[in-house]
């Protein structure tokens, strides 16, 4: 396809600017030999010269240059990517529910005991022969009871021995 440019006449001067319009007669749809469609007042045409000026064809009214208004960087930023910000954040509010739900629900539960029922367990595991490091262990890993609980239930006992009982024969 060979190009083929046919121009208006040059606009009158505006701002030391004139402007003509252009168009391809044989619709190349390339822009490779397209003549100049602005320039100075006072400045010779340069570049690629169109193959018939018509006077069929008006000249632009108003050259009123394209200015596009700079963005900001966050605008540029949240038109870009705002859904997937949007989602991410979605997506942690989520993802701390889940987790708040978890953490309160698996949350083992502190009991109360009576301190008098933690000695007289202890009093009976002894009387079967449970070893004091065994109860200590079991009281440790299987109720609700902290180590200083445990601590005073065998001082207190300590105060107070008894034996354990011997079976007969």
């Amino acid at each position: 396809c060979e190009e083929s440019w046919v121009c208006s006449l040059w606009s009158t001067c505006k701002n030391d600017v004139q402007a003509r319009n252009c168009y391809d007669q044989h619709t190349c749809g390339t822009t490779f030999k397209k003549p100049l469609l602005q320039k100075n007042c006072n400045q010779a045409s340069s570049g690629y010269e169109p193959v018939q000026i018509s006077n069929q064809l008006p000249p632009p009214d108003q050259l009123l240059p394209e200015v596009q208004q700079p963005q900001s960087s966050f605008k540029q930023m949240w038109d870009k990517y705002g859904n997937y910000i949007l989602i991410g954040l979605i997506g942690l509010v989520i993802i701390t529910i889940i987790i708040l739900l978890i953490a309160h629900f698996t949350k083992p539960k502190k009991m109360a005991y009576n301190h008098d029922e933690l000695v007289e367990w202890i009093k009976q595991e002894r009387n079967m022969g449970t070893s004091d490091e065994d109860i200590h262990n079991i009281l440790s890993q299987n109720t609700g009871w902290n180590k200083e609980e445990i601590h005073e239930a065998f001082e207190l006992l300590r105060a107070t021995p008894t034996s354990p009982v011997v079976q007969q024969q």
